[in-house]
């Protein structure tokens, strides 16, 4: 998994009671994550920005440390992304979130597993500028396990070092590994192959906004020597969309436009939703966004009107 962000306020539109029970929803995002670790895990790796920011509430500690605990058994490897930099200040240094878990170093390392076979490597990134970092093939390898590297960049931009630990494809062919694990680009990559080594972005595992509504979730399957088998699996909560609802020509009274925004949202299979009202209205009408709002509100968990009507 990758890109939680932990202690996001939710709070760009939304009223304050709303935002606070979206924090609670992402919780049992984790919780249930944590439930799919429990039984089917033999390792996790998480693959930066568990947290939003470097600041994180002593209650959400708790809560990872709790959660953590309930799979003692299966080890957890964390690398730091730019929202939660592995700094001096860094929760990192001052907190352990639990004898299961570990935070790979700046300056990058690895872990043999002997009873399974596997040597996971990482490296966090030092600040929310993550030039620097090694690149994948200058980790260590091992001649006879499956490697995985678990590491937060940006693979899809172009853009080689610099800001965001930026990554050529064929950093990732020559890499050597046999499943690289990203973090940073919240929608689901796919699983893609650049020669002998597997990579993919599982995404964001809980939306926080309308520009992440593309497919998300988390990666699960068996990675071995030469080989890997993974899929993604949605845990969301909550879907964003957005609807653009194309109004009757010269639409000219509120209830039309509620019963067009209704049968939309029906189709729409989302629960938080922009909705814009596109189209021409007869003079002098304008469509009442308070009105037609409390009549559509009980459609889903959250909806925001935009008028974009033209008379």
């Amino acid at each position: 998994m990758a890109d939680m962000h932990l202690d996001a306020p939710f709070t760009s539109r939304m009223p304050l009671d709303v935002a606070k029970l979206r924090r609670s929803e992402q919780r049992e995002v984790f919780s249930q994550i944590i439930d799919m670790a429990k039984s089917r895990a033999d390792i996790m790796v998480i693959s930066g920005d568990l947290f939003d920011s470097r600041n994180v509430s002593a209650e959400t500690l708790n809560f990872l440390k709790r959660k953590f605990g309930e799979i003692s058994s299966v080890p957890v490897f964390i690398s730091a992304g730019n929202h939660d930099p592995f700094s001096d200040s860094s929760v990192y240094n001052r907190e352990s979130l639990g004898d299961n878990v570990h935070v790979f170093s700046c300056g990058g390392e690895f872990f043999d597993l002997d009873d399974l076979g596997v040597r996971v490597a990482g490296a966090s990134f030092p600040s929310e500028d993550g030039s620097g970092l090694k690149r994948p093939a200058d980790f260590p390898k091992h001649g006879e396990y499956a490697n995985i590297l678990v590491i937060h960049g940006d693979a899809l931009s172009g853009e080689v070092g610099g800001r965001y630990n930026g990554i050529r494809k064929d950093d990732l062919e020559s890499s050597g590994f046999d499943y690289v694990a990203l973090g940073h680009i919240h929608s689901f990559s796919g699983i893609e192959r650049a020669g002998e080594t597997l990579w993919a972005y599982p995404g964001i595992p809980e939306p926080r906004g309308f520009d992440e509504i593309s497919e998300s979730g988390v990666i699960v399957g068996q990675v071995g020597k030469g080989e890997a088998e993974l899929k993604l699996l949605s845990v969301a909560k909550r879907r964003y969309g957005i609807i653009e609802a194309e109004l009757p020509e010269n639409v000219g009274d509120n209830e039309t436009v509620v019963e067009r925004i209704g049968a939309e949202i029906e189709k729409s299979g989302r629960d938080i939703l922009r909705i814009i009202l596109k189209g021409r209205t007869q003079r002098g009408f304008r469509p009442d966004l308070q009105l037609i709002h409390d009549r559509v509100k009980d459609k889903a968990f959250y909806i925001e009107i935009k008028d974009e009507t033209k008379a």
